[in-house]
């Protein structure tokens, strides 16, 4: 929806069968005797954003491509006699994710995206397409957005008639600590509402793709900033990471902001660390 802010995206793929470099032993043996895996048949298919109108008539060839890579995956073919398992994969980077935003805004046409192979031999991969037999295979762009909306506070008083209510109002998803906190242009920022079915990971809302992997003991904790955001349990055995990116390439002074609240007390506690160097 419009005002909707984009923190995460990526498109998801079906390679149906592969096609290898040497088209003998593609007769010989077929396709569904090649599994993705180590091997030297190593095609990088790379996603990027067509900037020019098209219709079903056009002929792909004649379509204007940006220049920017919205996401890779680079896979690898062995031969093999046993019998082939089709492959599903996504694509996606902190590109993608300010690419469909500036869809979402307005400022750049949805022309849609087109995955070209860049890089690795002469072997390629189908991917199945809208009309491919089984549907849920479907290509597919997967959004993680949040929007306008409110935060109802917990009622002081209750009349004959009802409650009265209270709530503060958010542009984006963004209270107050939010807002502030990516008015200093953050190299990430985790609020950690992340609910545990998200297929996304811990979104990064600074928009530079960051998210982290991971996963705690418990999500959906209550939390302790004024925006209403919930927070992560950790029992000790439990961890998030984050890697690549801008945050792994710091050469200057940094500062790390964290709201934690420790269960217990007496005891070493990490709750960071970087390269071997633990912040605690």
């Amino acid at each position: 929806p419009a005002g909707a802010k984009v923190t995460s995206a990526r498109v998801s793929l079906y390679m149906t069968r592969c096609i290898p470099t040497n088209t003998g032993q593609y007769a010989s043996y077929g396709c569904p005797y090649w599994w993705p895996g180590a091997g030297a048949y190593t095609p990088t298919m790379t996603l990027y954003p067509i900037t020019s109108a098209w219709s079903s008539s056009t002929v792909w060839s004649s379509m204007t491509l940006g220049t920017t890579a919205l996401g890779s995956y680079g896979a690898q073919f062995y031969q093999s006699t046993g019998t082939r398992v089709p492959t599903s994969f996504a694509l996606g980077n902190a590109s993608l994710a300010s690419t469909v935003q500036a869809i979402v805004n307005g400022s750049q046409a949805n022309n849609g995206f087109v995955l070209q192979k860049t890089a690795g031999d002469q072997s390629g991969m189908a991917i199945a397409g809208s009309r491919y037999p089984d549907v849920s295979v479907a290509p597919r762009l997967d959004i993680e957005w949040s929007a306008d909306g409110v935060q109802v506070a917990d009622p002081q008083h209750v009349r004959s008639n009802g409650a009265e209510l209270s709530w503060q109002s958010y542009t984006g998803g963004l209270g107050p600590s939010a807002a502030a906190v990516l008015g200093d242009t953050p190299t990430g920022f985790w609020r950690l509402d992340d609910p545990i079915s998200s297929g996304f990971g811990i979104a990064d809302w600074t928009g530079n793709g960051q998210n982290m992997s991971g996963a705690p003991a418990s999500y959906l904790e209550p939390g302790g900033t004024a925006d209403g955001d919930k927070s992560m349990y950790f029992n000790g055995g439990q961890y998030l990471e984050v890697g690549g990116g801008p945050q792994a390439n710091i050469t200057d002074t940094f500062t790390i902001e964290a709201w934690v609240k420790r269960g217990t007390f007496g005891s070493t506690q990490a709750s960071g660390s970087s390269s071997g160097r633990t912040t605690s």
